[in-house]
């Protein structure tokens, strides 16, 4: 258990807005992308060092992908 909230403690944490909708094949691929990306070049992972919040709003949903913004800076979520 101790070494759990260990973990935890320094677990990252990114939120991952998408102008997509959650079913959009290009969008879930870039999603993939960024993932490997951060794998790759920071051996980030999640489960392990990381956590990625993602929101899907599909890029004619302003309100939506505003709320999820919101969301984001009440949680102090670094945003990309």
């Amino acid at each position: 258990m101790i070494t759990t909230a260990r973990a935890q403690q320094h677990e990252r944490r990114i939120g991952m807005l998408m102008g997509y909708a959650e079913s959009d094949s290009e969008g879930r691929a870039f999603a993939a992308a960024f993932r490997e990306e951060l794998s790759n070049k920071f051996e980030w992972a999640e489960g392990r060092n990381i956590r990625i919040d993602t929101r899907w709003a599909a890029p004619n949903n302003t309100e939506l992908r505003l709320q999820f913004a919101k969301e984001f800076v009440t949680l102090q979520i670094l945003a990309i």
